[in-house]
């Protein structure tokens, strides 16, 4: 890590990274929330339903064997299937606003993945850019600049051109300072920043549709369909509350 200090672009940059990072992994954990509750409730609504059934089976044998009288036993055996039959319906309609729920979440997801992946592009390249600079700034550059010139005086009588000299010139310095990089080993423990940013890809695609991530007009199409529903909520709930308050 250079001694330079960091650029309020740089900073800005940085802050912009963290902030893109947080959203997407709260609106990662969200979605995940989503589909443990969602696998839950497939699970207890098949529950509910095989209750239901034996619940049924279990009342009309004991209805058949009393021809219909209507004892205590009988009676809660009735109240129990029932609430049985009702609980596999709630469920029902519990896992589809679920799913709804999952396509606003997955959609979230898919936004704030683009922005997060952006954001980290932005802050390692500007990061890069400003260490290299950094770097250049301690260079003794008349030296350099000698060892160049020499070089090109050097080069010059076996060249066609000046533009031919450089160009080797060049090359050669970029060979050496590949070797020298590639030899080098790097500290991250003195790299608190390029940790912040991060080495690796960020995982962005974890959980996500892709075919969804990578459509646009997917995207948009979900985000109509979601508002058209909410607008329809609204409007019931609307009449609802009118026809409560009318006399």
């Amino acid at each position: 890590m250079s001694t330079q200090p960091l650029s309020e672009n740089m900073i800005e940059i940085l802050a912009d990274l963290d902030k893109a990072r947080s959203a997407h992994n709260t609106n990662t954990a969200a979605l995940e929330d989503i589909k443990t509750a969602i696998t839950r409730c497939h699970r207890q609504q098949h529950e509910a339903e095989v209750s239901s059934q034996e619940s049924e089976s279990n009342w009309r044998k004991l209805f058949r064997s009393l021809r219909g009288e209507m004892t205590d036993e009988l009676k809660a055996g009735h109240n129990t299937r029932i609430a049985q039959r009702e609980l596999a319906k709630e469920f029902a309609g519990l896992l589809e606003e679920m799913e709804w729920d999952h396509k606003q979440a997955m959609l979230r997801c898919c936004g704030t993945a683009k922005t997060y992946k952006e954001a980290h592009l932005r802050a390692a390249c500007a990061y890069a850019r400003h260490e290299v600079a950094s770097a250049l700034s301690c260079i003794k550059m008349p030296e350099l600049i000698r060892a160049m010139k020499l070089s090109v005086a050097l080069r010059h009588p076996y060249s066609h051109s000046d533009g031919n000299v450089y160009q080797e010139i060049m090359a050669s310095f970029g060979s050496m300072l590949r070797t020298i990089c590639e030899t080098t080993p790097l500290d991250m423990q003195n790299e608190p920043i390029a940790m912040q940013i991060g080495l690796e890809y960020p995982d962005v695609m974890k959980g996500l549709d892709q075919e969804l991530y990578n459509s646009p007009v997917r995207r948009t199409r979900l985000a109509e369909a979601l508002l058209k529903r909410k607008n329809e909520q609204e409007n019931k709930q609307g009449q609802k509350n009118n026809e409560e308050t009318r006399p």
